[in-house]
């Protein structure tokens, strides 16, 4: 069982990849394998969500693929050699009827799948088998956040995934968030 975590009043607790050794056991680096980790982790609530998701992912690349105004004027991903296909908007067009974080963070982790073969992957496909990086989730547990008076939860980057039964923000207290993409998945979020 996770333990509570409580920000006291007047002071900050900081959630980041090297957690203190009070919030160590607390803190999980998750690691996506599959497409349907992302349900096994809690992040997409069904494998039909993922298919959905999936498929939409590959009709628009496709399309892409077989439009040559995508690769006029010629513009790279930053970083890169590889091409930017411009996908993001379309793939969300494609999909108006999921939830937006839930696009978000499928996307995040399709995008890195090489375009040329998107077609040919699964939900259950190896990620690395293909090429593509792994993703990390880093993640913390709690079984109760209650944030005091005047206190300051504050999560850094690369957290991506905070999971409590409740989350209590008292007045004045307040999460300062400096990741994206963050996703918190609580039973009961309340303020008072």
């Amino acid at each position: 069982m996770s333990s509570n975590l409580t920000v006291k009043t007047g002071t900050s607790v900081v959630l980041d990849e090297n957690p203190s050794p009070l919030l160590t056991a607390n803190f999980e680096r998750r690691q996506i394998t599959t497409l349907d980790d992302l349900v096994k982790f809690g992040l997409i609530e069904s494998n039909d969500t993922i298919n959905k998701l999936l498929d939409a992912a590959k009709a628009v690349t496709t399309s892409t693929l077989g439009n040559s105004s995508t690769f006029t004027p010629n513009v790279t991903i930053p970083g890169t050699s590889r091409p930017n296909l411009r996908r993001f908007g379309s793939f969300i067009a494609a999909v108006p009827n999921i939830n937006i974080n839930k696009v978000t963070t499928f996307w995040r982790v399709a995008r890195t799948i090489d375009p040329q073969i998107l077609t040919n992957v699964t939900s259950k496909t190896i990620l690395a088998d293909l090429g593509s990086r792994v993703a990390i989730l880093p993640t913390f547990f709690f079984a109760d956040v209650t944030i005091e008076e005047s206190g300051t939860l504050i999560i850094n980057a690369p957290i991506g995934h905070l999971k409590c039964n409740n989350l209590l923000i008292k007045k004045n207290g307040r999460i300062l968030i400096n990741s994206s993409g963050l996703m918190i998945k609580a039973s009961s979020i309340k303020g008072n």
